[in-house]
């Protein structure tokens, strides 16, 4: 198994964050954070989101089709009114693909904090949804409740992604 503790990648990722600061132009954006969430902590993290729909997108840094939607939700969620639609990113890099995780956000000025699955694959999915292949891109569409109102697989445009958000809240 790749994750041996749920704290150390974790501790990892901080030191890497930390050590990267220290470099001119590659240095993270100030606050980034990527911290383990299991899937019954990241609904949590869901409900505590001051917006009315939070849109999770489930990414890995190896994903080709990933890296390339990962813009537009990025554009999405700075957008979109925050106090109506946040957007929240979960990788699910394994613990020796964080350092490619951080410097990727880093390329795409993500700061704050950014989640990265815990706990076993199987179990994260089933919890997330029981329909999930386990096959990403994934995203999910949740209310303020920690309700998932949409769910699909594989990439999306910026367009695409409007639309459906928009269908996932008149749906609620």
């Amino acid at each position: 198994m790749r994750f041996q503790t749920p704290l150390r990648p974790f501790v990892l990722l901080t030191a890497l964050l930390a050590l990267s600061a220290c470099g001119g132009s590659d240095a993270a954006p100030e606050g980034l954070v990527i911290k383990p969430v299991s899937a019954s902590e990241l609904i949590d993290e869901v409900r505590a989101a001051d917006a009315d729909l939070v849109v999770v997108n489930f990414w890995a840094s190896w994903c080709l089709p990933c890296r390339e939607e990962f813009p537009d939700f990025v554009r999405y969620s700075r957008e979109a009114d925050p106090s109506d639609v946040q957007v929240q990113f979960v990788t699910v890099d394994f613990e020796e693909d964080l350092p490619h995780a951080a410097q990727f956000l880093r390329e795409h000025g993500i700061d704050g904090t950014t989640y990265v699955k815990d706990g076993k694959e199987g179990a994260f999915i089933s919890e997330i949804n029981p329909d999930w292949t386990g096959a990403i891109p994934a995203t999910a569409v949740y209310d303020r409740d920690g309700n998932r109102l949409a769910f699909w697989e594989g990439i999306v445009s910026y367009d695409q992604l409007v639309r459906r958000v928009d269908a996932a809240r008149t749906s609620s």
